[in-house]
């Protein structure tokens, strides 16, 4: 899709979410809490719930931990 109207790009944003929107999305669909996630993931409660709020990006780290 090409944006170059106004109304082209508010379509956009309704139809797009934020990576940490999705992921909050998941875990409460799954039943799990971010404290859960952190643990499966090895990753840092901070991170993920850095995600969540939007205050940090998901990093390659996090992306394809196991």
């Amino acid at each position: 899709m090409n944006y170059k109207k106004l109304e082209d790009i508010e379509a956009a944003k309704f139809l797009l979410s934020p990576p940490g929107d999705t992921l909050q999305d998941t875990i409460t669909h799954k039943g799990i809490s971010q404290a859960e996630l952190a643990k499966r993931m090895k990753r840092p409660l901070k991170t993920i719930n850095e995600i969540i709020k939007g205050k940090s990006a998901i990093l390659s780290n996090t992306a394809i931990s196991n």
